[in-house]
């Protein structure tokens, strides 16, 4: 189970993937939308691709309610732990 640092890593580093770049003073409380500057489309691709970093399945409504980088992560968080308990 990866630690909620490396899963805060794993997102940063989809988000610069599929947004080119993110802003620098990002954090928990940053705002997908406004903050990083990724739609919902966008936030769709991020998903995309931790489910292959982390070989997991994302249903499409898991990320409806995310609004900041920390449900995100939460939401991550959440799905790895059940993933591991399968």
């Amino acid at each position: 189970m990866p630690t909620r640092a490396e899963i805060a890593s794993a997102f940063a580093d989809a988000a610069i993937e599929v947004l080119g770049e993110l802003p620098p003073d990002i954090n928990e409380s940053s705002a997908i939308a406004a903050d990083v500057g990724a739609d919902s489309i966008d936030l769709l691709e991020i998903v995309l691709v931790l489910e292959e970093k982390f070989d997991l399945v994302v249903a499409e409504d898991d990320f409806e309610e995310v609004v900041t980088v920390g449900d995100a992560l939460d939401r991550l968080t959440l799905l790895l732990n059940a993933e591991g308990r399968e």
